[in-house]
């Protein structure tokens, strides 16, 4: 008898795969996220104190050296982070296929069902949660399973359609953006419970599900990580690791909220089952308008 290929632990049938297909076809575009258009919230120039105190608990003390930084121009940063549905359109619109598929690996980020969670999971510390099995994402959750330089196309796509500077906010840029004005562990305060961000539950949740920070920006701690411009580097004064750039924000999977502080920085190489985006866009004047078609 032919021995079967093994199966990723959430990568769904065929059928399964075009059943959640036709379900987003025909699930109707609105809410948070649902717009063919990131939404955008304009910020102005500013100062910030960027990092952690020494006696913020979770600190990481080489990666979060505190720094007082200046946000020389006012910049737009993403409402919302950039959910499937969007993704979507400039997949539609494009033909782009994403590195994990041109690489050929089992999971991308068309159909993520995490049936995995239905198992004891040492790789994020998970016990047990038959009630899971089967969780899926909808149109309206962020997208995953994206690198970083899929992440650069859709923002080239979006300068196409709109002639807007379109790019990944820099690591200073989301932190300013993050806090909002405060100087806190989280713009909520000292503490991020389950009802303030989705981490260490139920796999990512509709963009928008939880109260924004005084910026107006939703989900800037948890539901997934989001990538920045930079590569990522141990320490501020660090060299750089090639290849390697930086997330923020924490993610859907993290345990304990210290993962999800406006401080913490990771770095990511390649696509990642906890690892999405949001735009971030420059002001004024619109750049040359330049359509064009790539499908790598």
């Amino acid at each position: 008898m032919a021995r079967r290929s093994r199966r990723s632990a959430y990568q769904p049938t065929t059928l399964r795969r075009l059943k959640i297909a036709l379900e987003d076809r025909l699930r109707p575009p609105s809410g948070p996220g649902m717009s063919r258009l990131p939404e955008m919230v304009k910020l102005s120039a500013g100062e910030f104190i960027m990092g952690s105190p020494n006696d913020e608990p979770g600190r990481k003390p080489g990666r979060e050296r505190q720094r007082r930084v200046r946000i020389e121009r006012p910049f737009a940063m993403g409402k919302y982070l950039i959910t499937r549905y969007q993704f979507g359109q400039f997949v539609a619109a494009t033909g782009y296929r994403t590195e994990a598929q041109r690489n050929g690996a089992d999971d991308d980020w068309r159909c993520l069902v995490f049936d995995f969670l239905a198992k004891p999971s040492p790789l994020l510390k998970t016990a047990a949660r038959p009630h899971l099995q089967g969780t899926r994402q909808h149109p309206n959750h962020p997208v995953l399973y994206v690198s970083h330089d899929d992440a650069v196309a859709y923002c080239d796509w979006l300068r196409a359609e709109t002639g807007r500077r379109y790019r990944l906010p820099t690591e200073a840029e989301w932190e300013y953006a993050c806090r909002a004005g405060t100087r806190t562990a989280f713009h909520v305060g000292e503490r991020l419970t389950s009802r303030d961000a989705c981490f260490g539950q139920v796999p990512t949740v509709a963009v928008g599900s939880y109260a924004p920070n005084a910026f107006g920006l939703y989900d800037m701690h948890g539901n997934a990580f989001e990538w920045c411009s930079d590569l990522f580097r141990e320490a501020p004064d660090a060299p750089s690791k090639p290849e390697w750039y930086t997330v923020r924000g924490g993610s859907w999977s993290m345990t304990t909220p210290s993962y999800c502080r406006a401080a913490h920085r990771e770095g990511i190489r390649g696509p990642h089952l906890m690892v999405g985006f949001r735009v971030a866009c420059d002001l004024g004047k619109k750049s040359s308008r330049r359509r064009g078609r790539s499908a790598p």
